[in-house]
């Protein structure tokens, strides 16, 4: 009995310590999480960075590099505030090498779903998500005619660019007109644009709303063209 006794400690024993370790080396998610937001937040405040002007559109660190204030998502712990300060290009330019910030202003956007921004020198794209961003000199925008059309899309001379993706790489310049403003409709020579999809038939059996403002316009369109040939 003694033996018996003593084998049926001896399991309980090790019965618990091994629930205890398992405990000990399994963290839970939530605490990774916390523990990469406190290394942010550590580093941020190292960094000590600061507006370079008024509307907090470039940030500046005490090394003096220039940074673009965003965040990055994670589904244990949320956003976290982070600073964007490189060029993804292969030489990993520093922004504080190219980015003119006594003339950095925003053109439409932001740093949130999209924008474009300017210096003396550049047009700048920001792409949101929830890595953090992307942040990235125009290739091929002129500069002197770059401008905002609305909240949904900008135009220079030889390109339409979409809030969000970019250069709408088909998309005719010359003829790019606003549709509807709320619901980012445009179109060109080339047919109707939703963003920087150029619309099929299948879109619009899709999506009835689109559907309407299209046919719409078109009917729109169609009565401008009677009346300027009735005015002849």
């Amino acid at each position: 009995m003694k033996v018996i006794a003593c084998c049926l400690c001896s399991f309980l024993l090790l019965s618990c310590t091994f629930t205890k370790t398992d405990t000990q080396i399994t963290p839970s998610t939530s605490n990774h999480g916390d523990s990469v937001r406190h290394k942010e937040e550590e580093l941020n405040s190292e960094l000590q960075w600061k507006p370079v002007n008024k509307d907090s559109l470039l940030w500046k660190s005490k090394n003096g590099d220039i940074g673009i204030r965003t965040s990055f998502y994670r589904d244990d712990t949320g956003h976290i505030e982070s600073y964007l300060t490189n060029f993804r290009d292969s030489l990993n330019t520093p922004y504080a090498d190219v980015i003119d910030s006594t003339t950095y202003t925003l053109i439409v956007g932001g740093y949130g779903f999209g924008g474009y921004f300017k210096d003396r020198k550049n047009i700048y794209h920001f792409f949101g998500n929830s890595g953090g961003g992307s942040f990235y000199i125009v290739d091929g925008a002129d500069h002197n005619t770059f401008k905002s059309l609305n909240n949904c899309y900008a135009i220079d001379i030889n390109h339409v660019y979409d809030l969000r993706f970019g250069v709408i790489t088909d998309a005719d310049a010359k003829t790019f007109k606003i549709v509807d403003n709320d619901m980012c409709i445009a179109k060109d020579k080339n047919g109707y644009y939703r963003g920087n999809t150029l619309l099929t038939e299948k879109d619009y059996e899709n999506d009835p709303d689109t559907k309407a403002i299209v046919e719409k316009d078109k009917k729109l369109q169609t009565r401008n063209s009677r009346s300027s040939n009735r005015d002849e």
